[in-house]
């Protein structure tokens, strides 16, 4: 069962607004990373910009969700799982599709001294499938 939208929010200390609970609802509901374009089209159309964008900043800053980063200038944002997981997607070079891939083996990284790892991310650029066929 899926946790409760609200319950997330208290649970990372947020207070409740009726656009923060459609914004985490979207995450919830969605298997893929999520543009700014999507909520203003889509997700909540009559919404302020300015709302999102700020709702979508303090999730991140919440560790709630997490940036992707992209070759095509496009911020992405994707449900965080678990704090201490290693973040892995491909991105089809070509069309910019991003998939989320399992990460099966962790890299071991030596930081410098007094360094504290927050997050990692692994990407994988090349051609999804329907690109590939393409050529």
């Amino acid at each position: 069962m899926k946790e409760d939208v609200r319950t997330i929010l208290k649970k990372y200390r947020v207070n409740i607004t009726k656009t923060r609970l459609l914004v985490l609802e979207a995450f919830l509901e969605s298997s893929e990373p999520l543009t700014r374009k999507h909520f203003f089209n889509e997700t909540l159309p009559d919404m302020d910009r300015t709302s999102i964008f700020r709702t979508l900043n303090l999730f991140v800053e919440k560790n709630i969700i997490y940036r992707l980063p992209g070759t095509d200038g496009i911020r992405r944002y994707s449900l965080r799982q678990a704090t201490n997981v290693v973040h892995s997607n491909f991105i089809c070079s070509s069309c910019k599709k991003i998939i989320p891939l399992k990460t099966i083996m962790l890299p071991e990284v030596e930081l410098p001294d007094n360094y504290t790892q927050q997050n990692m991310e692994i990407v994988i650029d090349g051609l999804c499938d329907e690109c590939r066929n393409k050529q």
